[in-house]
């Protein structure tokens, strides 16, 4: 590596290498200083939110507050027996929210939700209302991914 200005060339400089830090090294770097801080491990959750920052670094979320969690609340629609709004956010640009609904927790198996309304935005919450929650146990999670 050499300069050049106004015509005139440095010596060279001694020859250097860098790896490029993957996206959740350089989230690590942002929040925490560095990829070797404790706090900045995958598995940790420092707030006892139940969200690590594994999943906080997936969400977008900021895992220095602890106020920033994802929420996903469920409601039974109002004279809708068999219709349930599935309520979550923050919703952060960039990521992709799936919904999936299991009737039996024990036996691992989660399937995309569909016969669902539009999704309605308000905010940085999303709604979905499962139009056809007619089963006696319906367990819900929404699958977040990043680019």
């Amino acid at each position: 590596v050499s300069t050049v200005k106004g015509g005139c060339e440095s010596t060279n400089l001694v020859a250097v290498s860098a790896t490029p830090l993957t996206p959740f090294a350089q989230w690590q770097v942002q929040y925490f200083g560095s990829t070797t801080n404790p706090a900045a491990a995958a598995d940790v959750d420092t707030y006892g939110t139940g969200q690590n920052n594994q999943f906080k670094y997936v969400a977008g979320l900021d895992p220095t507050n602890p106020a920033s969690v994802f929420v996903l609340d469920i409601a039974r629609v109002s004279n809708q027996p068999d219709q349930f709004d599935l309520r979550f956010n923050p919703v952060v640009a960039g990521r992709t929210y799936t919904p999936k609904f299991s009737t039996d927790l024990t036996g691992g198996v989660w399937t995309q939700l569909t016969g669902y309304a539009d999704p309605v935005t308000n905010g940085n919450q999303v709604t979905i209302t499962d139009l056809n929650a007619a089963e006696s146990n319906k367990f819900y999670r929404i699958n977040i991914s990043s680019p």
